[in-house]
């Protein structure tokens, strides 16, 4: 009896850890969350992380990419597809917007690449265009970092020919309410 009564306390304690492993795991994991709408947000976090990857590559990216500082501009360019060629006030080069500057002595150029968008420049978001800076018809570097660090350091930004903004354009909307009817003015 004594052999029994210690083997069934035995089974006890080990049924009674088992639980209590159980219950301080998910107390200490998320105290405040069952089991079932834990399951309900795994799948979320899945999407949520899948909206986390990679965005889409800027124009002419996937070409730049195997360009290196000081390729001849010519080269470049005869590298690039043909551009939109859209009226956009600038200089066209092979259907893209080219804007140049002299600089500290230099001849600045800014190329910028875009896709199939038949919009001005101006217009565009970042997402939209890619600028590529030559200075003395060689290729100086290319992408937003590249010119926003560029851009500060001449300090172009307050050039006639502003870069796309950081986002996309506002759509000019009235959120006012209409005034009530019967009224002047």
């Amino acid at each position: 009896p004594l052999g029994q009564d210690h083997l069934g306390g035995c089974r006890k304690s080990s049924r009674e850890s088992k639980l209590l492993s159980h219950q301080s795991w998910s107390v200490l994991v998320a105290p405040s969350i069952t089991r079932p709408s834990f399951a309900f947000l795994l799948p979320l976090l899945f999407v949520f992380l899948g909206g986390c990857g990679d965005t889409a590559p800027l124009p002419g990216e996937e070409l730049l990419a195997e360009m290196e500082p000081g390729y001849a501009k010519q080269a470049i360019l005869n590298s690039l597809p043909e551009g939109p060629g859209v009226d956009t006030g600038g200089a066209e080069r092979h259907g893209y917007r080219l804007d140049r500057y002299f600089l500290e002595g230099r001849s600045v150029e800014i190329l910028w690449l875009r896709g199939d968008s038949q919009e001005p420049l101006e217009e565009l978001t970042r997402a939209q265009a890619n600028p590529v800076i030559f200075v003395d018809e060689v290729l100086d570097g290319w992408g937003w970092a590249h010119f926003d660090q560029r851009q500060e350091g001449w300090s172009m930004i307050d050039r006639t020919d502003p870069p796309p903004p950081p986002e996309a354009p506002e759509l000019e909307h009235d959120d006012s309410p209409d005034p009530p009817s019967g009224t002047d003015g």
